[in-house]
């Protein structure tokens, strides 16, 4: 068998789309506990085809006699600046790599992996490339140590519960409703968020700036997660915005109105809320980590929706892997759930945004800092007459 590698067309995402679901069948059946069941809905030729256009995103194909595709892998370049502990670092990321059942043994895995290789090089990722494996995937670990590869990290997590959903499942078997602990909790301690958050604090004036990059003015900015209005909505309507802030604690909603009548103030959780109009950007800015992680791909969908042609979000997420669990502000308890920054990017751009920029705000040390990620997307401007 003859096999070649190249880059991956419009027409191989069905193909691509059924290899994913082969490779995601072998990980829901070891672990049912985490992944998702292996549905035809998990992958779709759409998602694939979303990636293709996707910025800094590699998707090649390994094809056997007569163009067969038999292999594919998709990865990612990324970039982490230089930090206290760690300096800075550019690779590209493989997300997912996989060969077909009949193909394996052929010489398909080790060809994706050299082309990527040779990717890496190409796009100046002095780092060269790096991936995941799962601890009972031991024939892809040989595989890769066979290739080259060693092992750098190795991450140590309660066991999942193969009988019950991730969402909301705190480590140590306590289940917790996130949403009501963190409504109770921002309700007592509005007084001492408020005033925490009385002024920006690190890069996120200049995260909000590029955020409004090319942003009508004055825009229409849906701010989900809101609290009381600081520092984002009141910097926002300082400039001259329109803003419409949605929160589940009333008591923050209080200051808010108190302080900014101006703006447009909704009682409602971020998994609830419907947008009712449509907005030139909106911003889930250490919001969305508060919300279980089942309901962010819905979120996210109502966010494109909601969004004008070239419109654009601004999220923040955890910075690392991690299930559920919950910590303590001002003395009080609150629940987290968040995707870690490569699958955050990826369900953005399955939802159908284009990924703008993105950075670490705080890097992961292992400990309790667990990091946090901010991402800008936006949604595909409209055809111009001459596109169409």
């Amino acid at each position: 068998m003859s096999v070649e590698v190249r880059a991956a067309r419009a027409t191989d995402a069905a193909a691509i789309a059924a290899i994913a679901l082969e490779v995601h069948r072998i990980h829901a059946e070891a672990m049912p506990g985490l992944f998702q069941p292996a549905t035809a809905g998990v992958v779709t030729a759409g998602d694939v085809k979303r990636l293709l256009h996707a910025p800094g995103n590699l998707v090649i194909v390994a094809t056997a006699d007569e163009g067969t595709v038999i292999g594919y892998a998709h990865a990612e370049e990324q970039w982490v600046p230089a930090g206290a502990y760690k300096r800075e670092s550019r690779r590209l990321h493989v997300h997912a790599m996989g060969v077909t059942a009949a193909s394996r043994g052929g010489g398909a895995g080790h060809l994706l992996l050299a082309a990527v290789r040779a990717a890496a090089a190409a796009r100046g990722c002095r780092d060269g490339v790096s991936l995941d494996v799962y601890a009972f995937n031991e024939t892809a670990r040989r595989f890769y140590e066979r290739e080259g590869l060693v092992v750098l990290q190795q991450r140590m997590v309660t066991p999942p519960d193969d009988e019950g959903e991730q969402g909301g499942n705190i480590p140590g078997g306590r289940a917790t409703d996130g949403h009501a602990l963190n409504r109770s909790s921002y309700d007592a301690v509005a007084g001492e968020w408020d005033r925490a958050r009385a002024a920006f604090q690190g890069r996120e004036r200049a995260w909000l700036a590029r955020f409004l990059d090319g942003l009508p003015a004055p825009a229409s900015i849906l701010d989900l997660g809101c609290g009381t209005g600081r520092p984002f909505a009141e910097a926002l309507l300082g400039l001259g915005h329109r803003v419409t802030g949605v929160d589940q604690s009333e008591r923050m909603l209080e200051h808010a109105r108190a302080r900014l009548p101006g703006a447009t103030w909704v009682h409602a959780a971020i998994e609830a809320y419907e947008p009712v109009e449509r907005h030139d950007g909106v911003l889930l800015w250490d919001s969305l980590f508060h919300v279980e992680r089942r309901h962010h791909r819905p979120v996210l969908r109502r966010v494109c929706r909601a969004l004008v042609p070239g419109g654009r979000v601004m999220a923040t997420v955890g910075g690392s892997e991690q299930p559920p669990f919950t910590d303590t502000m001002f003395d009080r308890e609150f629940f987290y759930d968040s995707l870690p920054p490569d699958a955050m990017m990826r369900m953005l751009v399955e939802v159908g945004l284009e990924l703008v920029a993105g950075e670490f705000l705080n890097l992961p040390t292992g400990g309790r800092e667990r990091g946090r990620y901010v991402v800008v997307a936006r949604r595909p401007p409209a055809p111009t007459s001459r596109e169409r």
